[in-house]
């Protein structure tokens, strides 16, 4: 027997439903793609408004970064790379900067977002809400300090290969180019 009546006959048999197609897991796939599509012109506009910094003056924070994070810890992790996907050609199809580069900072951006949203999930049980210094100290902590360090870490060594240093390329990555001259 089928989960929900079919309107005619000649339908159910042309196109059979499988046992496991629901009214509930359509409107699941329609709330996944309404997000999907929400979430890359979020992303899009968010990369478009970051790239109008100059090298030397960089975005103070990298915003794609943001919606990025903000969409892991509003959805379930089962679409995490579905993100990653409307994501990707977004960030690599930017022509002022090799391939090669944006594939890895953008590897090392997703791998931020991941790690991030996976530890907060882990730590804080039940939605995200900041709504207590408990929350606010340990978002600040892992997101904020202890991810973008790696982060830094992983970034200047890939800022090596077009020539820079590593301390400062580490001190530019994390803390923007503004605040680099305490570097």
């Amino acid at each position: 027997m089928a989960d929900f009546p079919v309107a005619s006959p000649t339908l159910a048999s042309k196109q059979p439903l499988a046992s496991s197609d629901s009214p509930q897991q359509l409107q699941d796939l329609s709330g996944v793609l309404r997000a999907l599509v929400i979430f890359g012109i979020a992303y899009a506009l968010a990369f478009r408004h970051a790239s109008v910094f100059s090298e030397n003056a960089a975005s103070p924070l990298w915003f794609p970064d943001s919606v990025l994070l903000c969409a892991f810890l509003l959805s379930p992790r089962r679409v995490w790379g579905w993100y990653l996907l409307v994501g990707a050609p977004i960030r690599l199809f930017h022509a002022a900067v090799p391939v090669w580069f944006l594939a890895a900072t953008y590897l090392n951006d997703a791998l931020k977002a991941i790690l991030s949203a996976y530890i907060l999930q882990r730590i804080i049980r039940g939605p995200m809400r900041l709504n207590t210094l408990r929350q606010f100290w340990i978002y600040m902590t892992i997101v904020v300090i202890g991810i973008p360090i790696l982060s830094a870490f992983a970034g200047a060594v890939v800022r090596l290969s077009v020539g820079d240093t590593f301390w400062r390329a580490f001190c530019h990555w994390f803390l923007g180019t503004r605040l680099l001259r305490w570097c």
